[in-house]
């Protein structure tokens, strides 16, 4: 049950950690001109 979700459940948690990281980066590089990373 808990234990036959856990490999999906750690791939979305990793998966959604890598994507939140690079978008904070991508906002730390722009951040003189953070509209930037709306285009």
């Amino acid at each position: 049950m808990v234990w036959q979700d856990l490999p999906g459940l750690t791939l979305t948690v990793v998966v959604a950690s890598i994507i939140s990281m690079q978008m904070i980066f991508a906002y730390c590089k722009n951040y003189p001109n953070p509209d930037d990373i709306f285009l």
